[in-house]
């Protein structure tokens, strides 16, 4: 039984506000979309053949120099400019809040990220990135 509330695509690119804390664990893999429900799915058959990364889906250079730090950091003063970083890509539709508050997530997954974590607990203007900063802290600390 699927359930479309619990979608990772959904929760990491159409969400506004925070992440239900029972989702944050399988989101905070994901920084925008996920497609495991195509691995999953039962009326994909068995024969389809592994999906190829074609030129189409292969990131744009500009994403080679930037961090999670630096996203989670968007919206900050100082952060980088959204606009720019999006240009050209469907990433617009998480909004500079929810790719900030993805990346925040994703650092719990990241060695030596708990002083940005704390910094962006701390000083962040959004207070849905505040909250994505704190739990992905809380779980580092574990």
């Amino acid at each position: 039984m699927l359930d479309a509330g619990e979608c990772l695509s959904t929760a990491t690119i159409e969400q506004r506000g925070p992440i239900p804390v029972h989702l944050r664990e399988a989101a905070s893999h994901h920084l925008f979309g996920c497609d495991v429900c195509q691995e999953v799915c039962p009326f994909n058959g068995k024969e389809r053949p592994p999906s190829r990364l074609s030129e189409r889906n292969v990131a744009h250079a500009r994403w080679g120099e930037v961090s999670l730090v630096d996203l989670a950091r968007l919206g900050m003063a100082g952060g980088g400019s959204f606009a720019e970083l999006v240009e050209g890509s469907p990433l617009h539709r998480a909004t500079e809040e929810g790719l900030a508050r993805n990346a925040a997530l994703g650092l719990a997954h990241v060695e030596g990220s708990e002083a940005a974590l704390a910094e962006i607990t701390s000083q962040h203007p959004s207070p849905v990135v505040r909250d994505a900063a704190e739990w992905a802290l809380a779980r580092r600390r574990r």
